[in-house]
């Protein structure tokens, strides 16, 4: 490549007359700050004529021109780029026209039944500014329909029948933020799949208007869902009845960790960690739980466990169970500001993200995941030698709920002796929340994480969330293969002399 220029990939393929994909790299000169579309225009003007591209207002207004540029969808418009090398490919999850322009019958075919305009309610006296009991939101009426959101859902990935999309229930939930609409918006949105939904937060993260998709139109329904009784999966209806049963969404398997715990454990201690030990661990996990507490008595740490503490709500939450969870979210309100702790440690990715985004600040401002409490600490701490090959896992609510991926990564290569390998898209969903609507789904997003994880040769693949942990675990034995799946306070705990 010429010095003064850069390399600009783009992906080529005609169905009709190709027999498979290939690229083509085009030689740009630089020429300072320009979009992605800018350059698409260049190489079509002055290279090749027959690149077949999409595009429109050229504003970001109507969504037509997104494409992948490096493996991430964008809208090509508003993607301002520095002389740079690009790889330039069409969205994922539609069936490729030609080159970077795909077809999007797949989303307006599903959208055709759900008549997605606005359907006239019968004239009523203005009431307060709330309609069923859902607040009204703006946010939806921000998307474009770039498809940029479905591109990168794992869920429409593997199972497009089940799921037809983020952008499809952006659309949805425009109407059912919308006052004068009287479509049956929930119940559409049940009939269409929403609870198939993994929650992994893929969609708000790439989203070209930053629109957080999932929050603002996935859970919008699905508590709209809740309200007019709609219906819930068999397994997340029963989540309510669950924690009203024992705090707990899981059943426990041998002693829950809080039961064991000594009285000493539980006592107030003014600027001290806090243990928030979350479902998973406490029901089924403990043994991790005792290892996290061994860990953190070796770096000097204080340690708080109150004895009260219940389910974070989570879940409840992202199945659209608003109520149940701000009865979870009270419970633990009163629970840790009674302990005096300065710091609350979530070592669940799901709680971390629950308490940091869904709790008052006096709460959610003391939130720590185990790494950023461990990172800064001296190296010395974790020195013991680790002759090892290990992946990593980035757990969906650890990465984009709270922004944490670069910190596990930097304090693995720390540790003596241990080669990290990083796997194809790593931080790609599980499946761990599919679980509670949609088996099939799950498992199809499990089995592709077990390739992923095989694919690297690694000896084990280390991880942030526990749930995460016994889905990985339990793909890989499917697999036939006998590879450790740890979590974070196993590997750290084993590195510390």
């Amino acid at each position: 490549m010429a010095a003064s220029g850069f390399t600009v990939k783009v992906y080529r393929f005609d169905p009709a007359r190709d027999p498979a994909p290939s690229y083509e790299s085009f030689q740009i000169e630089s020429g300072g700050r320009q979009t992605v579309l800018d350059l698409l225009k260049e190489i079509y003007r002055h290279h090749d004529p027959e690149l077949a591209f999409r595009w429109s207002c050229g504003l970001g207004k109507c969504g037509a021109c997104a494409v992948r540029v490096n493996g991430r969808p964008v809208m090509a418009c508003q993607e301002v780029v520095e002389s740079r090398d690009l790889l330039i490919e069409p969205l994922r999850n539609f069936p490729v026209l030609k080159d970077l322009i795909v077809s999007r019958e797949p989303h307006t075919g599903a959208l055709s039944g759900v008549r997605p305009f606005l359907e006239r309610a019968p004239w009523e006296p203005p009431a307060a500014p709330e309609r069923r009991g859902v607040p009204l939101n703006a946010s939806p009426f921000l998307c474009t329909e770039c498809l940029a959101c479905a591109s990168s859902c794992p869920a429409l990935s593997e199972a497009p029948s089940s799921f037809p999309g983020p952008a499809h229930f952006a659309v949805l939930s425009r109407w059912q933020a919308h006052p004068a609409d009287g479509g049956r918006r929930a119940s559409q949105a049940r009939l269409g799949g929403i609870h198939n939904c993994t929650a992994c937060k893929s969609c708000s993260e790439v989203c070209p208007k930053n629109l957080d998709v999932f929050r603002d139109c996935i859970l919008a329904l699905r508590e709209a869902v809740s309200l007019e009784g709609a219906g819930l999966p068999p397994v997340q209806a029963g989540f309510e009845q669950a924690l009203s049963r024992s705090g707990w969404l899981f059943s426990a398997r041998g002693r829950p960790f809080l039961d064991g715990l000594p009285e000493s454990a539980a006592v107030r201690a003014d600027g001290a960690v806090g243990l928030f030990v979350g479902c998973r661990f406490n029901q089924q996990m403990q043994r991790s739980l005792e290892l996290l507490v061994e860990l953190l008595q070796k770096a000097g740490f204080r340690t708080v466990i109150p004895r009260e503490q219940r389910c974070c709500g989570g879940p409840l939450l992202w199945t659209g169970q608003r109520e149940a969870f701000d009865r979870q979210r009270e419970h633990n309100l009163a629970v840790f500001r009674a302990s005096g702790v300065k710091i609350i440690l979530a070592p669940c990715a799901g709680c971390g993200m629950t308490l940091r985004h869904d709790y008052p600040e006096e709460l959610a401002g003391k939130v720590k995941d185990l790494v950023e409490l461990v990172q800064p600490l001296p190296k010395r701490l974790f020195s013991r030698r680790l002759e090892l090959k290990v992946t990593y896992h980035d757990p969906c609510h650890l990465r984009r709920g709270q922004g944490i991926w670069r910190e596990p990564r930097e304090l693995l290569g720390g540790i003596r002796g241990l080669r990290f390998v990083e796997m194809r898209d790593a931080d790609y969903c599980c499946g761990g929340m599919a679980l509670s609507a949609n088996r099939d789904l799950a498992e199809a997003l499990a089995r592709r994480k077990a390739q992923s994880i095989l694919e690297t040769g690694a000896q084990a693949v280390v991880t942030g969330c526990p749930t995460c942990q016994e889905v990985i675990s339990r793909a890989l034995r499917r697999a036939g293969q006998d590879l450790q799946v740890l979590s974070l306070p196993e590997l750290l705990l084993a590195a510390v002399p």
